[in-house]
């Protein structure tokens, strides 16, 4: 039983860290982007793209 109570506690630890590496990648594209002046409605459908998320995520990283 403690087997699987660590399983599941490391389980989520690496959910977040994969959701931290995510959005920092989001973000890091959403830089680039912007540096290289590409319009803010061809950002967000480049994030949706190659991330997935809803249009209203996306929103947030702009």
């Amino acid at each position: 039983m403690r087997r699987g109570r660590r399983s599941r506690a490391g389980r989520k630890v690496l959910l977040r860290f994969c959701r931290e590496i995510r959005e920092e990648g989001i973000r890091g594209t959403v830089s680039v982007l912007k540096e290289l002046n590409i319009p803010l409605p061809t950002i967000l459908a480049k994030i949706q793209e190659q991330y997935g998320p809803s249009l209203e995520m996306s929103k947030k990283y702009l």
